[in-house]
């Protein structure tokens, strides 16, 4: 089990240090990553941290997500991804070309990251595909904007360019 904390030395002081003193992470390998890229600071770190050799399903997933997202959800969606072979990426909110809210003009359908689930050689045929960057690691630092451009979307565009298709989880699952 990889747990990868995003943010400044401050707000790992703040919200992290003095918390996990007082839980018990058994078997957890916890590593501190900076916030500069928003969600995609601890994806590509992460990533860089994986055996690209071996196929596994990855769930990235951000603390923004309820804490309800646990067994039964999580097994029905895994259970989902591994049926259908088609899909590369599996996530929540389907978003607009380069905003995050619903507009229904020019609507261009992308995978948040606040969610999703892939495996190590679908992530790699995308990083391979995107001059060997991470989607989002050439982004503007604390640019919400950028990120969503350069990460959200290109990582979307690349899996449908090579292919591949998108699950996108709506309100009801």
């Amino acid at each position: 089990k990889n747990l990868f904390i995003s943010g400044t030395k401050n707000e790992h002081d703040l919200f992290f240090d003095n918390k996990v003193k007082s839980l018990k992470f058994e078997n957890f390998n916890i590593q501190k990553t900076n916030n500069e890229l928003l969600d995609f600071s601890s994806y590509k770190f992460f990533y860089d941290s994986l055996d690209k050799d071996i196929n596994e399903i990855l769930i990235f997933c951000n603390s923004s997500v309820s804490t309800e997202f646990n067994y039964p959800i999580i097994d029905k969606y895994l259970d989902f991804f591994c049926q259908n072979n088609d899909v590369a990426l599996m996530g929540i909110s389907a978003n607009t070309r380069d905003q995050q809210s619903f507009i229904f003009n020019n609507f261009n359908p992308h995978v948040q990251t606040l969610f999703f689930i892939t495996t190590t050689f679908v992530l790699r045929d995308i990083i391979m595909n995107n001059n060997n960057l991470f989607p989002g690691e050439n982004s503007t630092p604390y640019n919400k904007y950028s990120i969503i451009q350069n990460g959200e979307l290109s990582l979307s565009k690349l899996s449908l360019n090579l292919g591949y298709s998108l699950a996108i989880v709506d309100q009801f699952g």
